[in-house]
């Protein structure tokens, strides 16, 4: 079976936040970015964060959301530009500079209409259609989610139900957050009844059903033409999925494995014989 997923859920960190913040100040307070381009920088940083601290994989979407992130970050550029002194006993290095890209601007100072012109430069041939973006994504949701529902159904046997499974992979995780493995025989006992007393009582968060839902949500993205619902819509959907899409994933492998050490340990066994 293939592994459902290459991506790995991340928290939210306190570099994240802080980013957050900052770009929150700048649309709700300052008004110098717009909706779209504030929901297209947080989610370009928190997947930059991702490939750059820890490596992780985003290779269905990346290069489209790359994309709307370097257009978002061109366009402010010569927006959110404050000025600047030049210092070169060169006269000719900035209007080389100017015609490396094209432009044949003869000045030494640099202003909002000359870096507006760099910008245009800079995107030629490099934006990426929202009709794309939308398909893009929302096809990387599809294809996980359909990956963890697939990864379910495998783990699971009768009468065992993909239900069970999510709800064994969640209890599993809270429950070890919550207690420690006695080292005695009379706590190990006393462990294991709690561990029985609070499986039947509990309620999993994310359900089959759940995931359903999410799936029809990731389809309906494909038809979005907001450019800050698409981007808004998958963070959402990304982050709801990414913490049970690892613990599905890591299930998975784990079943994998002690199928491989059952089949290893009957081939012993015939060996021995």
């Amino acid at each position: 079976m293939e592994q459902a997923s290459q991506v790995h859920a991340g928290d939210k960190t306190e570099g994240s936040e802080w980013f957050n913040e900052k770009v929150n100040f700048l649309w709700n307070e300052t008004k110098e970015l717009n909706e779209a381009e504030s929901n297209v920088l947080k989610l370009g940083h928190r997947l930059r964060n991702e490939a750059y601290h820890r490596g992780v994989n985003r290779g269905a979407v990346i290069i489209a959301i790359a994309s709307i992130y370097y257009e978002v970050v061109c366009n402010l550029h010569p927006r959110m530009w404050v000025g600047h002194y030049s210092i070169t006993q060169d006269d000719e290095v900035i209007p080389k500079f100017f015609r490396s890209y094209g432009l044949e601007i003869g000045q030494q100072l640099i202003n909002k209409a000359v870096l507006e012109q760099l910008s245009g430069k800079f995107l030629e041939g490099k934006l990426c259609k929202i009709s794309d973006l939308a398909r893009i994504l929302s096809d990387d949701l599809v294809t996980r989610l359909d990956g963890g529902l697939e990864a379910l159904s495998y783990i699971a046997n009768n009468p065992r139900t993909s239900d069970d499974v999510l709800k064994h992979i969640q209890f599993y995780d809270k429950f070890w957050s919550e207690h420690t493995f006695p080292q005695t025989e009379e706590g190990a006992g006393q462990y294991f009844q709690a561990w029985e007393m609070e499986y039947c009582s509990y309620t999993p968060s994310v359900t089959v059903a759940r995931i359903e839902r999410w799936r029809e949500r990731s389809i309906s993205l494909a038809s979005e033409a907001s450019l800050s619902m698409i981007v808004f819509k998958f963070d959402q959907l990304d982050l709801e999925f990414l913490p049970v899409e690892d613990k599905i994933i890591e299930a998975a492998v784990a079943y994998d494995m002690a199928i491989d050490q059952e089949v290893q340990r009957m081939k012993e066994e015939r060996r021995e014989r």
